[in-house]
C-alpha cells in the first residue's frame, strides 16, 4: 500500500447506520495498520523482530506473516492487538503506558481522593452475603468493604 492511497481513504466521510452511529469501516483499519507501521519502523525493528516485541505485549505468539498482513491490512487488527500498539507507542513517546490503559469509572470514596486518581489495582466483592458492595482492599487479606459489614457478617453467623 503506496502512501498516496493511505491518503486518499483517510478523506473518506465515515458512514453512519440507520440509527445515526458511526461505523467502523475500514478507514480505522487502515489508521491502526499505519500506526502499526509506525511503531514498527521508529523501533528500527525488521519483521521477525517486531513480532516477537509485540508477542510479548500482547501475550501470546503473533507471527512474522500475521505482522505483515496486519501491516498490509489483509487481515483485522484485534483489540489485543491495537492496545498493545497503543502501549508500545506510548513507551517511544516517554509515556505511562498504564494511562493509556486507563478507563474512566465512577468511585465512592471515604478518603480523600484527587479527581484524576489512578487506581491500579483490582477491586474485588465484599464477603458478607447479599451485600452489593465492590471496594479496593487496604490490604491483601481484607475481606469486607467496611467494619459495618464485618460486623454484621459476625453478628448473622452467632446468631445461628
Amino acid at each position: 500500500m503506496t502512501a498516496s492511497s493511505l491518503e486518499s481513504n483517510v478523506t473518506r466521510p465515515t458512514t453512519r447506520s440507520q440509527a445515526g452511529h458511526f461505523q467502523r469501516d475500514s478507514i480505522e483499519k487502515e489508521n491502526v495498520a499505519s500506526l502499526l507501521r509506525a511503531v514498527r519502523l521508529e523501533r528500527r525493528d525488521s519483521f521477525s523482530k517486531f513480532s516477537l516485541a509485540l508477542s510479548a505485549v500482547v501475550g501470546k505468539r503473533i507471527s512474522k506473516p500475521y505482522i505483515v498482513a496486519l501491516e498490509q491490512g489483509k487481515r483485522p487488527i484485534t483489540p489485543a492487538i491495537e492496545r498493545a500498539l497503543w502501549r508500545m507507542a506510548a513507551l517511544l513517546d516517554s509515556s505511562d503506558p498504564d494511562i493509556i490503559n486507563a478507563r474512566p469509572i465512577s468511585v465512592r470514596t471515604t478518603y480523600a481522593v484527587s479527581e484524576n486518581a489512578l487506581i491500579t489495582t483490582d477491586s474485588k466483592p465484599c464477603a458478607r452475603p447479599g451485600c452489593p458492595e465492590n471496594f479496593i482492599p487496604r490490604h491483601p487479606s481484607q475481606k469486607y468493604h467496611s467494619d459495618f459489614c464485618r460486623r454484621q457478617y459476625e453478628r448473622e453467623r452467632n446468631s445461628l
